[in-house]
């Protein structure tokens, strides 16, 4: 009787704090939900949009490819465009959408560890073509035969 009594409690009280959750976290992004790194958190969809675009602008991606200590070419002139769209409304998404056991694993799995969306990137592929192109004119150059000298001592130059 007391055992029944014991469980009938929990199931009240995990029931009591899923709705209380949902409640409190109805008009933001569940807590521990992240995007590419930036922490979106507590925050409106437009909130989110907002602090990814000043996360992204602050610190571009920029790469260089070098060779032989000469920069060949960087992605400052590739066109590329963040989706933050399509992260934002997977990461409101999380917790939310699926069957009633689908929502319920993941905001357990979100009360202890942080959930993560990447971010994608949209890159025009006649940049990416360009970019190869230049480097492959410097890189992929005919083999120079090697000219190796024995001096009378016997030491090769």
């Amino acid at each position: 009787m007391a055992l029944g009594w014991l469980v009938s409690v929990a199931l009240f009280l995990s029931i009591a704090v899923m709705v209380a959750n949902q409640l409190a976290n109805d008009k933001v992004i569940l807590p521990r939900t992240s995007v590419a790194g930036v922490d979106i958190s507590n925050m409106d969809k437009e909130e989110a949009k907002k602090r990814l675009t000043m996360a992204f602008a602050a610190s571009p991606n920029l790469v260089q490819i070098v060779y032989r200590g000469q920069v060949l070419a960087d992605t400052q002139t590739l066109m590329k465009k963040y989706n933050y769209d399509w992260a934002v409304e997977t990461a409101w998404g999380l917790g939310r959408s699926g069957n009633p056991l689908t929502k319920i694993r993941e905001r357990a799995t979100m009360f202890f560890s942080t959930r993560s969306v990447d971010l994608p990137l949209e890159v025009d592929a006649d940049s990416i073509e360009g970019i190869i192109g230049r480097v492959a004119v410097k890189v992929n150059q005919e083999g120079v035969p090697a000219k190796i000298r024995v001096t009378e001592a016997n030491e090769v130059k």
